[in-house]
């Protein structure tokens, strides 16, 4: 009698330590892969999300930047030139991705108080400019002015630099489009395009028979 009832607790111990069943685990391995998906999925989408704002502050940083070097140029110009006349360094027409003026922008400590000659130019992504004394056929180096310029990227390409044909403004207002996007190269990352259009208004604008800045030096 007694062996009975010590084969019987045994018994008992034995159900209460059985371990999982097969399905069991298999149960909880399928939540869990789940559970780490959605994880997963969720903190690609947030690393997506800062990439995204982080290449769009970074893109209208680059427009700003460029946009402020134009405005102090070229609102103290007083002669400029048609950008749909401009060309390249190979003498090939690019109309509209040029501007050339003549500046007085700080023309007391760059060029003793006479004007500069100014030119503009977007190539290879980047707005470049450079300066040169009037008659002169040498000009500086290409200096930077902004990077990622994509208004060649597009379908047609979109103009830079557009002489305002409006009255009474006429040809005293140069209309500037920037589109610009630092890390572009498919078509996910030109949708973080900036595009930045503004209009800077020059002073005491002329034209003929002044023609300062011709002919412009090589490069």
């Amino acid at each position: 009698m007694m062996g009975q009832r010590l084969f019987a607790a045994n018994l008992r111990r034995l159900d209460q330590e059985t371990g999982s069943t097969l399905f069991e685990l298999f149960f909880a391995a399928m939540i869990m892969a789940i559970i780490s998906t959605v994880v997963l999925a969720a903190m690609v989408a947030v690393q997506r999300t800062e990439v995204r704002e982080e290449d769009r502050s970074l893109n209208n940083d680059q427009a700003r930047a460029a946009v402020q070097e134009l405005d102090r140029e070229v609102r103290s110009a007083n002669v400029v030139y048609d950008p749909a006349g401009e060309r390249d360094a190979s003498g090939t027409p690019t109309p509209y991705f040029g501007l050339r003026v003549s500046t007085e922008s700080n023309a007391p400590t760059r060029n003793a108080n006479q004007a500069l000659c100014e030119q503009w130019r977007v190539s290879g992504g980047q707005l470049l400019h450079r300066t040169w004394r009037s008659g002169s056929s040498t000009a500086s180096p290409w200096a930077i002015a902004g990077n990622g310029i994509v208004n060649a990227s597009t379908s047609p390409s979109t103009a830079v630099f557009k002489l305002d044909p409006s009255t009474p403004t006429g040809r005293r207002v140069v209309q500037v489009t920037l589109l610009v996007n630092a890390r572009a190269g498919s078509a996910a990352t030109m949708q973080q395009t900036i595009r930045i259009q503004t209009s800077l208004a020059m002073r005491n604008v002329s034209y003929a028979p002044q023609d300062p800045c011709t002919p412009v030096p090589a490069g």
